[in-house]
């Protein structure tokens, strides 16, 4: 297969156990396709056969449990030579890679497998990965499939039909009887990689493209007897018309190879998929982004208790914190005040400042959120529309809710810009947001290494700070430091508070906890006002229970009253005062590790998909 699109791997230093590398002939050109041989006469007297996609035939959310690499082979050769190229492997580098794998206990799995995975969310095993092939050359055949065999590995073989059976170059091809019989012992899967393995499908006619995606299905289909809905893009070339195409056709699932793991993926015909090269770095890559994202999708039954106040410390830390109630969320079209929020909300008792916005003046008027939004006014969901933030934002939580249930999940820009997922998933939500970093998971807080990769940019800068977290009984919990503290002392904080998840609100000026009339944490204001006006907020309905602790009762009868600001809505004075607010100055970060999602400037380069750091 010609590769010229795959991304310069660099050294492959580390990539193979016990392989030295300097034997490799690495030639960064790969060989030219082949002239297509004429094909053998086949009559195509069928359509292909239909596949029935799921309710929802999109990577959906309950996959994101699980981060999968898929690797990319092509031919496997006995020794290099004359004609070997370097995405060529060896029988002796295969098999070194697959004994690899089974010492970091790798589960292979199938097509069928990790399509019902992205689709459905069916578990995997752990350490799941998956292995493909392109191009049927009889080098795997004769060299990687007694491997494959002997270790029960289960793979995935790409065929390009108009070269079946080809015998006369360097890299022979697998003929239909040896295809067949990989088929019928069910270790293979096989699938279609087009007709001709055109360079670059985009550049093709449409009626070329169709024959190409549809030609190659009914053939395969026709010798193995048994729908083919997997397809593997030659070169990863393709464009909407081309998956428009494939879909059409009947392919359910399609690769291309951009790295990153198959749950990163921008939608289930464009699925993720690294040269085998990267074996090693990319299987890092993966348990990297389970464990820092969290790969996890946290759902509890809402308990709307009576909503209460506490002031107290935890974990050495001093929370305002406010309990129960039913949350909702609002996006106003200006910025405004907590306070003013909680008096526009019909039964609104308490309330904090919500998620974080792309202009962050202090006399900043745009109220553009930070990733995708829903409250109760909008019709349906609010995509981000910056293409330039969208990828940094990878990994953020997503939290969303309707009248019953409320989940955390790992936000992935190729999917969930829209509202379909969320819908799949949780058919009655009204609520969503993108928060700033998920910390705390399961009860434990997440350290700083853990949330760096994938959290806003000013995460570790000490501050007032705010987050929005959930019981394990499904009890909803705001809180707000009143020491200045960086996101990882918030954590432990929220956790010794007894949150079972909490993701990071907005913080520092923007901080501001209220409850039944006052305001309990402010980040910094003038007088009367709950810290600086905000586009986002979160209010909590319900009942009322009086504090009846003393130190409570005497920070809430010392609290600022929780006053409309001059000017607002409903107030009948002039226009609010200019506020005495200084730009606040930047922190250098003190941590090494390259940030992959943060809020920076649009020229700041994108990072690899799902990567908790640029390679």
């Amino acid at each position: 297969m010609s590769l010229t699109n795959v991304r310069r791997v660099g050294k492959l230093a580390g990539i193979l156990l016990g392989f030295a590398v300097s034997t490799l002939a690495c030639s960064e050109t790969p060989p030219p396709t082949p002239p297509a041989p004429t094909p053998p006469a086949v009559s195509i007297a069928n359509p292909p056969i239909p596949v029935a996609p799921p309710a929802y035939d999109n990577i959906c959310i309950q996959s994101q449990t699980d981060r999968v690499p898929v690797i990319m082979y092509h031919d496997v050769i006995a020794k290099r030579g004359k004609g070997s190229v370097w995405f060529d492997c060896t029988t002796e580098e295969f098999a070194q890679q697959m004994n690899w794998l089974v010492t970091q206990g790798a589960h292979v799995v199938s097509l069928d497998d990790l399509y019902k995975h992205l689709t459905s969310g069916d578990p995997l095993p752990d350490n799941a990965v998956v292995l493909t092939f392109d191009d049927n050359y009889q080098g795997f055949y004769d060299n990687a499939y007694p491997i494959l065999k002997r270790l029960n590995y289960p793979s995935a073989m790409f065929v390009h039909t108009n070269f079946v059976g080809d015998k006369k170059s360097d890299h022979p091809k697998m003929d239909w009887d040896t295809l067949k019989k990989l088929d019928v012992e069910k270790l293979v899967t096989i699938g279609s990689h087009t007709q001709s393995h055109p360079d670059d499908m985009r550049k093709l006619p449409l009626d070329e493209q169709e024959k190409e995606l549809s030609g190659a299905k009914e053939i395969l289909e026709r010798h193995m007897g048994h729908p083919v809905p997997y397809l593997a893009y030659p070169n990863g070339r393709q464009d909407n018309t081309t998956r428009d195409l494939a879909r059409k056709t009947g392919y359910k699932m399609a690769f291309t190879i951009d790295n990153g793991p198959a749950e990163a993926s921008p939608d289930i015909l464009l699925v993720n998929r690294t040269i085998q090269t990267r074996l090693e770095k990319v299987w890092k890559e993966c348990h990297d982004a389970k464990m820092y994202a969290p790969a996890a999708v946290a759902q509890f039954d809402l308990n709307p208790t009576p909503v209460k106040l506490e002031i107290a410390e935890f974990g050495g830390v001093r929370l305002g914190i406010v309990r129960g109630g039913s949350p909702t969320t609002h996006h106003s079209l200006v910025r405004q005040s907590v306070g003013q929020f909680i008096t526009d909300v019909p039964g609104g008792v308490a309330g904090i400042n919500g998620t974080f916005f792309a202009d962050a003046r202090i006399n900043g008027a745009d109220t553009t959120l930070i990733g995708p939004s829903q409250n109760p006014t909008d019709t349906t969901l609010v995509p981000d529309l910056a293409e330039d933030r969208l990828p940094r934002l990878i990994n953020r939580p997503i939290v969303l809710w309707g009248p019953k249930k409320i989940a955390i999940v790992p936000f992935q820009p190729g999917t969930m810009n829209s509202p379909d997922p969320f819908k799949a998933f949780m058919p009655d939500y009204t609520e969503l947001f993108l928060a700033g970093a998920w910390i705390v998971h399961a009860g434990v807080p997440r350290t700083t290494e853990e949330m760096e990769p994938f959290s806003a940019g000013d995460f570790s800068d000490p501050r007032r700070r705010a987050f929005f977290g959930i019981t394990e009984s499904g009890e909803i919990v705001l809180g707000a430091s009143l020491d200045v503290v960086d996101t990882a002392k918030l954590a432990t904080a929220a956790a010794a508070a007894g949150v079972k998840e909490a993701v990071l609100l907005d913080s520092g000026f923007s901080t501001s906890l209220c409850y039944n009339g006052k305001v309990m944490v402010s980040g910094h204001t003038s007088a009367g006002l709950a810290s600086r006006a905000v586009p986002h907020a979160i209010v909590l309905t319900g009942t009322l229970e009086p504090p009846t602790d003393a130190e409570v009762l005497a920070a809430f009868d010392k609290a600022d009253g929780m006053i409309i600001p001059p000017g607002a809505p409903g107030s009948e004075t002039g226009p609010a005062p200019a506020t005495t607010h200084h730009r606040r100055k930047k922190r250098k970060r003190t941590h090494t590790t390259k940030k992959s999602n943060t809020d920076a400037p649009a020229d700041t380069p994108a990072p690899a998909p799902d990567s908790p750091s640029n390679p």
